[in-house]
């Protein structure tokens, strides 16, 4: 059942109430800002203080209370990103990702970055990331493996944890 992979299982009771709460006020506005509602199929309505702020939910749901927190940012020397000289393609990078994210007109919100080992793709999206938090934006770094999400990107987490996705660990299914 989906519930059951919706949730660390070692977090307790409260916590998971408060996850399903949150996941039901998210799905509750994308379903009113289409005419319909969460009665229409059956499920339960979200407690009365996440129902009124639904955006608080999201932002709680997939931005722990630790990601883009000063004291995490101490953690990791930043002094590099100050006075950065980018070459001319990073810095092409890195405007196109300022633009889309500051302008929410910008119909082109997905890009792909590539190039050789070395060539300082690890170091761009760090860049990025730390000056988007900078700007005191939310910025969720994820990978798909804890090595990528912890050694190469600040305040980097797995997206199985950042989105919640449970793990299927029975000995007979490949994950």
């Amino acid at each position: 059942m989906f519930v059951d992979h919706f949730y660390d299982r070692r977090c307790t009771e409260a916590e998971k109430l408060i996850r399903i709460d949150r996941a039901l006020a998210i799905i509750e506005k994308l379903l009113l800002s289409n005419g319909r509602s969460l009665q229409e199929f059956n499920l339960p309505l979200p407690n009365n203080s996440i129902r009124n702020n639904p955006d608080r939910a999201l932002d709680e749901f997939f931005f722990p209370h630790h990601i883009n927190d000063d004291e995490m940012d101490e953690a990791i020397d930043t002094s590099i990103y100050d006075n950065t000289n980018l070459n001319p393609e990073q810095q092409r990078f890195f405007n196109l990702i300022r633009a889309s994210v500051l302008d929410p007109n910008t119909k082109n919100k997905l890009f792909f970055l590539s190039g050789d080992g070395g060539t300082g793709k690890t170091f761009l999206l760090n860049y990025i990331i730390y000056k988007l938090r900078e700007m005191r934006l939310k910025v969720l770094a994820t990978a798909s493996t804890g090595i990528a999400a912890t050694n190469f990107y600040a305040g980097g987490m797995t997206f199985h944890s950042a989105f919640r996705f449970g793990i299927n660990v029975e000995p007979d299914v490949i994950p």
